[in-house]
């Protein structure tokens, strides 16, 4: 009877090595996980960093005897504020054209502006990169695709961001 009771008692598990590895396995993939993730910015370095930023911005449609008067050197201001944005680095230009769809037989025709061009204006300007907003230059957020309203010495409009690069 006595050698009944003995082995119904339970059996003690032991924690040994292996358990130890899947443990430490475990926590690594989690730790991996979270650090990949890192929704609160626990592992970010630095919040803000300061950078070299150059961007392209193209003003459509830009009369031909505007564009004459825009040359490299420029300040280029926001159009609001008046804040500085950056330098003007290049100019270059594109004849202006629109897309037309003719009735009937379903196609697009290309269309030349006459008089008018696209100026693509390329800016460098030293800025904030700030994780989880972006790149700002004294408060102007500069993204890409974003409108942005701009002051030159002889030209004022609005453009849209269409490239951007960090200077190493």
């Amino acid at each position: 009877m006595e050698n009944n009771i003995k082995n119904t008692e339970k059996k003690r598990r032991r924690f040994n090595a292996f358990d130890l590895l899947i443990l430490v396995i475990a926590l690594a993939v989690a730790f991996a996980a979270f650090w990949i993730i890192d929704p609160l910015y626990l592992f970010s370095a630095d919040e803000k960093q300061p950078v070299t930023l150059t961007y392209v911005v193209v003003f459509r449609g830009v009369d031909d005897d505007v564009k004459n008067g825009m040359k490299n050197g420029d300040t280029v201001a926001s159009g609001s504020t008046s804040e500085v944005l950056g330098k003007v680095t290049g100019i270059r230009t594109r004849e202006a054209v629109v897309w037309e769809h003719i009735e009937g037989n379903d196609t697009m025709v290309k269309k030349t502006l006459e008089g008018k061009s696209d100026v693509y204006v390329t800016i460098k300007v030293d800025c904030q990169y700030e994780k989880g907003i972006g790149y700002t230059v004294n408060g102007q957020q500069i993204a890409y695709g974003t409108k942005l309203s701009l002051r030159l010495s002889s030209f004022v409009g609005t453009g849209e961001c269409v490239s951007l690069s960090v200077d190493k």
